[in-house]
Protein backbone atom coordinates (compact mmCIF):
# COMPACT_ATOMS: atom_id res chain seq x y z
CA UNK A 1 0.00 0.00 0.00
CA UNK A 2 1.22 2.88 -0.97
CA UNK A 3 1.27 5.74 1.75
CA UNK A 4 1.23 9.68 1.98
CA UNK A 5 2.36 11.50 5.13
CA UNK A 6 1.36 15.15 5.87
CA UNK A 7 3.24 17.52 8.36
CA UNK A 8 4.15 21.16 8.96
CA UNK A 9 6.45 22.33 7.80
CA UNK A 10 7.54 23.14 11.03
CA UNK A 11 8.39 19.08 11.59
CA UNK A 12 9.62 18.72 8.30
CA UNK A 13 12.50 20.81 9.32
CA UNK A 14 13.26 19.78 12.40
CA UNK A 15 13.33 16.16 10.46
CA UNK A 16 15.64 17.12 7.70
CA UNK A 17 17.48 18.71 10.45
CA UNK A 18 17.93 15.99 12.43
CA UNK A 19 17.01 17.86 15.53
CA UNK A 20 14.55 14.66 16.01
CA UNK A 21 15.69 12.52 19.33
CA UNK A 22 16.86 8.85 18.06
CA UNK A 23 14.46 7.09 19.95
CA UNK A 24 11.42 9.22 18.78
CA UNK A 25 12.85 8.01 15.11
CA UNK A 26 12.89 4.55 16.20
CA UNK A 27 9.04 4.74 17.37
CA UNK A 28 8.12 6.77 14.65
CA UNK A 29 9.70 4.12 12.16
CA UNK A 30 7.72 1.25 13.61
CA UNK A 31 4.18 3.62 13.46
CA UNK A 32 4.65 4.33 10.07
CA UNK A 33 4.73 0.83 9.25
CA UNK A 34 1.61 -0.17 11.26
CA UNK A 35 -0.39 2.91 10.59
CA UNK A 36 -4.25 1.89 9.34
CA UNK A 37 -4.92 4.74 7.03
CA UNK A 38 -3.28 5.67 3.30
CA UNK A 39 -2.59 9.15 4.94
CA UNK A 40 -0.94 9.63 8.16
CA UNK A 41 -0.30 13.40 9.63
CA UNK A 42 2.46 14.14 11.63
CA UNK A 43 1.53 17.20 14.31
CA UNK A 44 2.99 19.01 16.74
CA UNK A 45 7.03 17.93 17.62
CA UNK A 46 7.78 21.57 18.59
CA UNK A 47 5.82 24.44 20.48
CA UNK A 48 6.34 27.45 21.65
CA UNK A 49 5.18 28.12 25.65
CA UNK A 50 2.09 30.23 24.22
CA UNK A 51 1.16 27.57 21.72
CA UNK A 52 2.02 24.97 24.97
CA UNK A 53 -1.05 26.01 26.45
CA UNK A 54 -3.27 26.57 23.81
CA UNK A 55 -3.18 23.17 22.84
CA UNK A 56 -3.69 22.40 26.78
CA UNK A 57 -1.26 20.33 27.18
CA UNK A 58 -0.18 18.73 30.40
CA UNK A 59 3.78 18.47 30.29
CA UNK A 60 6.43 21.04 28.64
CA UNK A 61 7.73 17.84 26.35
CA UNK A 62 6.49 19.60 23.09
CA UNK A 63 8.80 22.43 24.16
CA UNK A 64 11.88 21.47 25.22
CA UNK A 65 14.43 20.59 22.39
CA UNK A 66 16.14 20.20 20.07
CA UNK A 67 16.59 17.19 20.47
CA UNK A 68 12.78 16.90 20.43
CA UNK A 69 11.10 14.26 22.35
CA UNK A 70 7.27 14.26 21.32
CA UNK A 71 5.14 13.91 18.31
CA UNK A 72 1.51 14.11 17.64
CA UNK A 73 0.43 11.76 15.06
CA UNK A 74 -3.20 11.21 13.54
CA UNK A 75 -5.46 10.54 10.54
CA UNK A 76 -8.35 12.14 9.69
CA UNK A 77 -10.52 9.02 9.57
CA UNK A 78 -9.51 7.65 13.00
CA UNK A 79 -11.94 6.59 15.86
CA UNK A 80 -11.38 6.70 19.18
CA UNK A 81 -11.00 2.80 19.32
CA UNK A 82 -8.38 2.64 16.36
CA UNK A 83 -6.03 5.52 18.30
CA UNK A 84 -6.10 3.29 21.67
CA UNK A 85 -5.60 0.10 19.97
CA UNK A 86 -2.54 1.89 18.37
CA UNK A 87 -1.57 3.34 21.50
CA UNK A 88 -1.33 -0.23 23.25
CA UNK A 89 0.63 -1.64 20.22
CA UNK A 90 3.02 0.93 20.39
CA UNK A 91 2.98 0.68 24.23
CA UNK A 92 3.30 -3.05 24.30
CA UNK A 93 6.36 -2.41 21.88
CA UNK A 94 8.25 0.24 23.64
CA UNK A 95 8.99 1.04 27.14
CA UNK A 96 9.44 5.04 27.95
CA UNK A 97 11.39 4.39 30.35
CA UNK A 98 12.17 0.61 32.33
CA UNK A 99 14.44 2.30 34.92
CA UNK A 100 10.89 3.80 35.94
CA UNK A 101 8.16 0.41 35.54
CA UNK A 102 4.99 1.85 33.91
CA UNK A 103 4.95 4.97 35.30
CA UNK A 104 4.89 6.75 32.19
CA UNK A 105 4.05 5.37 28.82
CA UNK A 106 5.54 5.79 24.75
CA UNK A 107 2.21 6.50 23.49
CA UNK A 108 -1.24 8.07 25.29
CA UNK A 109 -4.13 8.62 22.62
CA UNK A 110 -7.29 9.51 25.54
CA UNK A 111 -8.51 12.40 23.93
CA UNK A 112 -6.78 15.62 25.04
CA UNK A 113 -5.11 18.78 23.21
CA UNK A 114 -6.62 19.70 19.44
CA UNK A 115 -8.44 16.99 17.93
CA UNK A 116 -8.01 13.27 17.31
CA UNK A 117 -4.38 11.87 17.85
CA UNK A 118 -1.97 9.78 19.31
CA UNK A 119 0.73 11.55 21.48
CA UNK A 120 4.24 10.16 20.95
CA UNK A 121 6.43 10.60 23.72
CA UNK A 122 10.64 9.12 24.54
CA UNK A 123 12.84 9.37 27.35
CA UNK A 124 16.97 8.78 26.90
CA UNK A 125 16.30 5.70 28.04
CA UNK A 126 13.34 4.36 25.66
CA UNK A 127 14.16 0.75 24.07
CA UNK A 128 12.02 -1.66 22.06
CA UNK A 129 10.71 -4.42 24.73
CA UNK A 130 13.20 -7.17 24.77
CA UNK A 131 16.19 -4.70 24.31
CA UNK A 132 18.92 -3.49 26.80
CA UNK A 133 19.57 -0.07 27.47
CA UNK A 134 22.68 1.00 26.51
Amino acid sequence: MSRQVSMKVTTLLELLAGNIHPALLKVLGFVLNLWPEATIRLGDLNRSKAENKSAGAKSMIHVVGPPWRALDIGGKYLEQEDLERMEAIINDAFAYDPKRGQRYKVAYAKPHGNGKHVHLQVHDNTVRRGEVSS
